[in-house]
């Protein structure tokens, strides 16, 4: 069977435009995979900001804080809470920190459990007193050790991976 000329061109052409037409296509799919890569290469650089942000407040509040215990600006019950939770909190990128600053967090141990806010106003006064006497006493116990521990937490740094 012979095809005639005039639908060999009809076809050619067909040929041309679906071939015109896929390859639209492809660079199409291919420009909005750029953009996406784009797009998730700006999110990424964005969420790696925001950790070293947080990483930076976190480190210098600890080093505020310690600087605040040393200097008796802060009682060491509030700076043993502060910084214990800090530290746990950055715990799940660093080593844990209860072996290296143990005083704090033999104090930080002994009083979370102590109700504060509105839960310690309910206390009878009584009760109120015995827990601040457990607390002093502890403090007492501790102070030594802390402000040796505060001393190093002036000057902590993150260890960057």
């Amino acid at each position: 069977m012979v095809i005639e000329q005039p639908w060999l061109g009809i076809l050619i052409a067909a040929a041309f435009l679906i071939i015109a037409g896929l390859s639209f296509y492809a660079g199409r799919l291919l420009f909005l995979l750029k953009k996406q890569k784009e797009k998730q290469q700006k999110a990424e650089q964005a969420f790696v900001e925001k950790i070293q942000q947080r990483r930076q407040f976190q480190q210098d509040s600890i080093r505020t804080i310690a600087k605040a215990v040393v200097e008796e600006q802060c009682e060491l019950s509030e700076g043993a809470i502060r910084i214990c939770v800090l530290l746990d909190n950055a715990a799940a990128r660093e080593q844990a920190f209860a072996s290296e600053y143990p005083s704090f967090y033999q104090l930080y141990n002994n009083i979370k459990s102590f109700p504060t806010h509105e839960a310690r106003k309910e206390l009878s006064k009584k009760e109120r007193m015995r827990q601040d006497m457990q607390r002093w006493n502890w403090e007492g116990e501790l102070k030594d050790g802390m402000l040796a521990e505060a001393e190093k937490l002036k000057q902590f740094e993150f260890i960057l991976n």
